[in-house]
């Protein structure tokens, strides 16, 4: 009965943690998606292929908040 609910507290401890870990790095992949928006206005020639890569990175970060769902 005790290893049970050990194991139940450790159940709850990990999945907190892991939670917690997916919000810092979706937190994470936001601020650097801002990061290439704004570097966008002074990118000069590399702007479309910026723009390419920036729209990637935000459809994969549209997947990974579905996911949460």
């Amino acid at each position: 009965m005790n290893l049970s609910r050990l194991a139940a507290q450790w159940e709850q401890a990990v999945n907190a943690s892991i939670a917690a870990l997916e919000k810092e790095a979706l937190q994470r992949l936001d601020v650097f998606i801002s990061t290439l928006d704004n570097m966008i206005a002074s990118a000069g020639q590399e702007t479309p292929r910026i723009r390419a890569d920036l729209a990637k990175l935000q459809e994969l970060r549209a997947g990974l908040g579905a996911d949460e769902a």
